[in-house]
């Protein structure tokens, strides 16, 4: 006869303590418990108002949930009861950045050097990053927001012009312009 009085281990894997996530995101940790075996393992993600359970390592979902602060408290507990919880704090973000593109216009005939500036707002995350893609059937480019690019350095033609920014989140927004270089 072995008396356990030892909680089980629990690691939290994600999210990240204090991160911003994004809809349907994983809840993950790893947990063990060398005397009698791990019985079960819980999330409850709450805030004020709103609360979710589940079990550990699935993916939730966050469609009737608000744009918030949430704890999430992972919990495991083994055979004989003894249990180990722990908590971290996430801000659920949804909402995808703004682009406001300014050069060049939708539909522009552009020859010689040109300007790709947009401006790009997040207002909970904040942005991560932003680029721009510049492709026909025979040319790519990507580049840094806010750049200069002489187009004699490419082929005559129509040309797509993709506007791209993420928030701390990883929520995407795209903003497609259609230029034509002569």
């Amino acid at each position: 006869f072995t008396l356990d009085t030892t909680e089980p281990v629990l690691t939290v894997e994600n999210p990240v303590n204090k991160s911003f996530v994004s809809s349907n995101f994983s809840v993950n940790a790893s947990w063990s418990d060398a005397t009698t075996g791990v019985k079960s393992q819980v999330f409850n993600l709450s805030n004020r108002t709103q609360q979710i359970n589940g079990s550990l390592n699935s993916k939730l979902d966050t469609s009737n949930l608000s744009q918030s602060e949430y704890n999430i408290t992972y919990t495991a507990k083994d055979y004989v009861g003894n249990e180990v919880s722990k908590r971290i704090n996430v801000t659920l973000d949804t909402e995808k950045p703004g682009i406001s593109p300014s050069t060049p216009v939708d539909n522009a005939n552009i020859s010689g050097e040109f300007w790709i500036n947009a401006s790009v707002s997040d207002s909970l995350s904040g942005i991560k990053n932003s680029s721009f893609t510049l492709y026909n059937s025979t040319n790519t480019t990507e580049g840094d927001l806010n750049s200069s690019i002489n187009s004699s350095n490419y082929d005559d033609g129509e040309y797509n012009l993709t506007y791209t920014a993420y928030d701390k989140a990883e929520n995407l927004q795209t903003t497609l312009r259609r230029i034509e270089f002569d």
